[in-house]
């Protein structure tokens, strides 16, 4: 590797275990690097490994990340990731857990993969980012896990949407994680779980990635989740219109049924106005002819009441049509979760046996 500033004397030199020169750097150089940590990051897309997996040497003695460099010759050591026991393996995830940063830091560089499952059924990123640890998040990016390592329903990305944890789902977009989860996890998708929870900044910072509006999960878009939430959230509902979200959130399920049934005439407003800006039934924009200040009083109430009666029907009638496709989700779902209970079950048989055979070994 040529130096950045030129021609200068080459202080520093790292060599690969063959012998092979990987890099040549002036004394310059080696005092804007700085310290051990810092070349190895510039190593890291030379050799293809993360610093936990590199051991430089220098006089035959490793150097510690901390460690200062000093002009001369080093070589360049990749190593395995080491054959962890099944307690180191629970403990990573622990760690992570919790959010010991420190001790996570001193397991990965045994090297200990940071994709390793234990018994609590997620990998170590899921279960930082599910905790909203940003630090632990950040040295397991750095040590080169699986952003998108699905762990059942779950991925790093999904469950830190739908915990609200705006900051590392900000560093996991960064790092490029699938926006929809990924193909091989079931459920809703981030920004539906985002959606549904309230998550206003999460659902933006999605959306930004240009996370599908209209991807479903096993029931509702995530325009349908946003508006069967307790407590659904008008700012929500109007960026996920704003990003094109269709308002058919199941089937022939209407978003606006929905929103009447929750009696969130705001939200219904929303949508209103949403599909007569895109010209599906709007209104006439054209300027009316002033009636006459002599118009008739009892006409205009007359009037006033038939629309007030059409739309009491129509609530009826859209109430009726939404209870019959409850019932209908309703028995989907029970179905689906009859399904999901078995596969569990054999989860459960699959994961007893593994922790027996580990006991064993």
């Amino acid at each position: 590797m040529v130096c950045s500033h030129g021609s200068c004397d080459q202080a520093l030199r790292v060599f690969k275990a063959s012998g092979e020169e990987l890099i040549a750097v002036c004394s310059e150089e080696v005092e804007i690097i700085g310290n051990v940590r810092n070349l190895k990051h510039r190593l890291e897309s030379l050799c293809g490994m993360p610093r936990f997996r590199q051991r430089l040497l220098k006089d035959e003695e490793i150097l510690g990340d901390d460690a200062g460099l000093e002009p001369g010759d080093f070589q360049l050591l990749l190593l395995h990731f080491c054959k962890a026991s099944g307690q180191q393996v629970r403990l990573l995830g622990r760690y992570a857990r919790d959010g010991e940063g420190k001790r996570v830091e001193e397991m990965l560089m045994l090297p200990q993969n940071p994709d390793s499952m234990g018994s609590l059924g997620m990998t170590p990123l899921c279960l930082a980012a599910q905790a909203g640890h940003g630090r632990v998040v950040e040295l397991l990016l750095e040590a080169s896990a699986d952003k998108n390592r699905a762990c059942g329903w779950a991925t790093p990305l999904r469950v830190a949407a739908q915990e609200g944890h705006a900051e590392i789902v900000r560093r996991l977009l960064e790092a490029r994680a699938e926006t929809e989860g990924c193909s091989q996890a079931r459920g809703d998708t981030p920004l539906g779980l985002a959606a549904n929870e309230g998550h206003r900044e999460v659902v933006r910072l999605l959306l930004e990635a240009q996370a599908d509006s209209n991807k479903g999960g096993p029931v509702y878009t995530p325009l349908g989740l946003a508006i069967s939430s307790g407590r659904p959230d008008l700012q929500i509902v109007r960026l996920l219109l704003e990003a094109g979200a269709d308002q058919s959130v199941c089937g022939d399920l209407q978003a606006a049924d929905m929103a009447m049934v929750s009696c969130r005439w705001d939200i219904v407003d929303l949508l209103q106005s949403a599909l007569d800006d895109d010209g599906d039934g709007g209104v006439d924009a054209s300027p009316q002819p002033t009636k006459p200040m002599q118009s008739n009083v009892v006409e205009e109430l007359e009037g006033c009441l038939e629309d007030a009666a059409t739309s009491v029907s129509e609530v009826r009638r859209r109430a009726d049509k939404l209870g019959e496709h409850v019932q209908e989700v309703a028995s989907r779902v029970a179905s689906r979760a009859e399904s999901l209970i078995s596969e569990a079950r054999g989860l459960e048989k699959e994961n007893d046996f593994g922790r027996r055979w580990n006991e064993k070994i």
